[in-house]
């Protein structure tokens, strides 16, 4: 029976930061305390928490308590809570810094264990917070700087900010706050405003809203106004509150520009602004400038003003006055609207060259100068003009419901379309004759294709319209352009496509349609039988000729190519070699036939004899690089087998002999005979030689070809009178000379025996 209490067996184990509470920090540990023996405790048993510096030193108990007792296999969960008021008082360089803490279970020893080692466990802190006030901004929406305008030549403004006690500490002091203004170039020039800002508790926040007047820096810096001044606030600018923070008392803020106090011609920008073309009427361009003029100061006009507009050329080029007219005389804050109506018979007239180019407006208020203003610079104002139309027909699409793409299915072997577009002469001109319109189809990817459709257009008066149905086929595409099937093609409606009429505007002749994906039309290739015609040997190789039937439904023109390929395929293998490949001449529509391939068991031979006396596949394959949709591509494949054996001659020389002749000559003959199941494209040949018994040269006495060609052929081959092709050959007289018959001397026969192919006999010359 055993008792041992151990640490951290559980998760949950954690030292947690309670804040600060009336100028106290509190923090607590939780931790679980097992009893891991056998045995229940006998009694209760101590705890303690213990603090560390960051250096490892030991400073002092903090939480100090008794725990019941934990029975066999059971654990407790403690939590011990403590506040660091003497850590503060005692060790306050160590403020801010993070504290570690030891708990420490069974102290005094009170309980036997079996193992008093796992009785104590570290927890890290959380650095100890510096206890104060803190006065600091409180970043909201509504800060900043408002410009409250000028009343009776006085400028006023007003700074918004949240002023906050960001830390734990109660303010000892009512806090104040000033306000700075600087110049834009950084130099201090005065406080525009003091306030209180109060005692705030902490974590309490304070709106303040500093109204203020810039009359001593009218008065004492005037060369400021039309500028942007900087706004300091600083909060506890006597410095009556101790802080935690002392870097966080400042905000800053920009001022608008000081106004300059007095009357000011200039524009008051709306929606309604700009230049309107008003088109043309009896050979005459007409425009108009709708502008607002405004006092926008707090003077009044000592006299009436006046406007005129200046027409520029697109280089900058000042090219007339266009427009003059009156203003008024404009109250403080009052706008006036004015539409200057104006035509440009001269500009036509004195600048050809500008039609159609846009010219830019200028705009000149108080162009008298009449009126002494505040500021001189606002009194123009610009707008750009439309092109100057060029005075003829436009020819050009009109947006309608009805305009569109329309799939009309497939007609024979034809997929068909149609476009529906509206189109008319937008300008003031009548059109000639002759005018057409092509469509033109582009792919995907923006690669145009090719034209798919042409056609005329009607003569239409000045705005008169007409509409275009165009049908047409895409033989053409799915012919040249298979890889487009499945995909949407777009499709340009030029206008005037081949420039017949002169257009004020040749921009607008385009227009682009989206269709629908082509439909897939597949036909169906099957290979409907493969068989191998077997047609005897010849030099060891088997002639076999290959056949194939095929069948071929709803071919079109645009499937293109029907192709073919023959593999050969060794015995467990998949993948065979291609050997023979076409092209079927297949006619549009259903069609069937067949193919022969000669000579195709050479493709096995070729090997070599060690791949003989071997089955092998031939597969004939339709379509094998899939390039045609089909209904069906199970069916494109057909295989046949032959079994290839060795076919090997076998030439031999049997009944070698001398034969005495009725004249007393001797003739060497032997017999040539050729074996094996194959057929030679060429004779056999054969070469009879001599040499004598004791040694000496071979002798050369006949060569020549024989008549055996397949196998089974034999033939008699003699040589007559021994002695005198003897001597002919050089031989020695009173010498016995060895005669040898050699069938194949070339060696050009690959035969099944090599060793049979000689024949000899002894000849006594003497």
């Amino acid at each position: 029976m055993s008792v041992d209490l151990r640490l951290g067996l559980y998760s949950g184990n954690q030292y947690s930061d309670l804040g600060v509470s009336n100028d106290v920090h509190r923090g607590q540990v939780r931790f679980w305390v097992t009893n891991d023996g056998t045995s229940a405790m006998p009694s209760s048993a101590r705890y303690q928490v213990v603090a560390y510096a960051p250096d490892g030193t030991e400073l002092m108990v903090m939480a100090d308590a008794n725990f019941s007792a934990i029975s066999a296999g059971s654990s407790k969960n403690i939590t011990a809570a403590f506040d660091h008021a003497n850590i503060y008082t005692s060790y306050p360089e160590l403020i801010g810094q993070a504290l570690s803490y030891e708990v420490r279970v069974d102290v005094g020893s009170a309980i036997a264990e079996t193992d008093e080692t796992n009785n104590k466990m570290m927890f890290a802190g959380e650095p100890l917070p510096v206890i104060g006030p803190d006065l600091t901004f409180q970043p909201t929406y509504s800060d900043g700087y408002s410009d409250k305008g000028v009343f009776s030549d006085r400028h006023s403004a007003q700074i918004q900010f949240v002023a906050r006690n960001d830390d734990v500490g109660t303010m000892e002091a009512s806090a104040h706050y000033s306000i700075l203004a600087f110049a834009p170039d950084g130099t201090e020039l005065m406080v525009v405003k003091e306030g209180v800002v109060g005692k705030l508790a902490p974590g309490q926040n304070k709106q303040i809203r500093a109204y203020f007047n810039h009359d001593q820096i009218y008065a004492n810096h005037p060369e400021l106004a039309g500028q942007s001044l900087t706004y300091e606030v600083r909060l506890d600018s006597g410095s009556l509150v101790s802080e935690t923070d002392e870097t966080n008392n400042t905000l800053t803020f920009i001022g608008d520009p000081l106004p300059v106090i007095g009357p000011d011609l200039t524009f008051q920008p709306t929606y309604s602004d700009g230049y309107s073309d008003k088109g043309v009427f009896s050979d005459r361009h007409s425009a108009q400038i709708q502008f607002v003029a405004r006092n926008d100061d707090v003077g009044t006009m000592e006299a009436s003003a006046h406007y005129s507009i200046l027409a520029f050329a697109p280089d900058g080029t000042e090219l007339m006055v266009v427009k003059e007219g009156v203003v008024g005389k404009l109250a403080p804050g009052q706008n006036k609207q004015i539409r200057a109506y104006f035509n440009h018979d001269q500009i036509y007239a004195n600048h050809p060259e500008l039609v159609g180019q846009r010219l830019t407006y200028e705009v000149r208020l108080d162009s008298g100068s009449l009126v002494s203003e505040t500021d001189e610079t606002n009194n123009t104002l610009t707008f750009v003009g439309d092109p100057l139309p060029v005075i003829g027909p436009d020819l050009a699409f009109v947006d309608n419901y009805a305009n569109g793409y329309g799939d009309r299915g497939t007609q024979g072997d034809s997929h068909i379309a149609e476009i529906r577009f509206f189109y008319a002469n937008d300008d003031v001109g009548s059109m000639g004759y002759g005018a057409k319109y092509t469509i033109v189809a582009f792919a995907p990817d923006g690669t145009e294709l090719l034209q798919v459709k042409e056609g005329g257009l009607s003569k239409l008066n000045p705005g008169q319209s007409a509409q275009v149905r165009a049908q047409f086929n895409h033989d053409e595409i799915y012919a040249n352009y298979p890889e487009l099937i499945g995909q949407s093609l777009t499709y340009e409606v030029r206008l005037d496509s081949g420039n017949i009429i002169a257009e004020t505007d040749e921009t607008n002749n385009t227009m682009t349609f989206v269709g629908q994906p082509l439909p897939d039309m597949p036909a169906d290739l099957a290979v409907q039988q493969v068989s191998i015609t077997e047609e005897g040997v010849l030099d060891g190789v088997m002639q076999a000729s290959l056949q194939f039937d095929y069948s071929i439904v709803d071919l079109r023109a645009f499937h293109g190519a029907v192709n073919y390929q023959v593999e050969l395929i060794a015995p467990g293998e998949t993948v065979g070699t291609v050997f023979a490949t076409g092209v079927i001449a297949a006619p549009v529509g259903n069609s069937s036939g067949s193919i022969t391939i000669p000579d195709v068991a050479a493709q096995i031979y070729g090997l070599g004899q060690d791949a003989l006396n071997e089955t092998y596949e031939f597969r004939v394959t339709l379509d094998p690089q899939n390039t045609i949709s089909e209904t069906n591509e199970n069916n494109n494949t057909g295989v046949a087998e032959l079994y290839a054996p060795v076919i090997l001659p076998d030439a031999y020389v049997t009944e070698a002999r001398s034969v005495l002749q009725a004249d007393g000559s001797e003739s060497f003959v032997f017999k040539a005979s050729l074996g094996g199941n194959d057929v030679l494209s060429g004779p056999v040949d054969y070469q009879i030689v001599a040499s004598a018994e004791n040694g000496g040269p071979v002798l050369v006495l006949e060569t020549g070809n024989t008549t055996l060609f397949a196998g089974g052929d034999t033939q008699v081959i003699q040589l007559d009178d021994l002695s005198e092709a003897l001597f002919a050959a050089g031989a020695n007289a009173n010498e016995s000379y060895v005669f040898t018959a050699i069938l194949d001397h070339s060696n050009s026969l690959e035969e099944f025996n090599e060793f049979n192919n000689f024949g000899s006999e002894v000849f006594d010359l003497a």
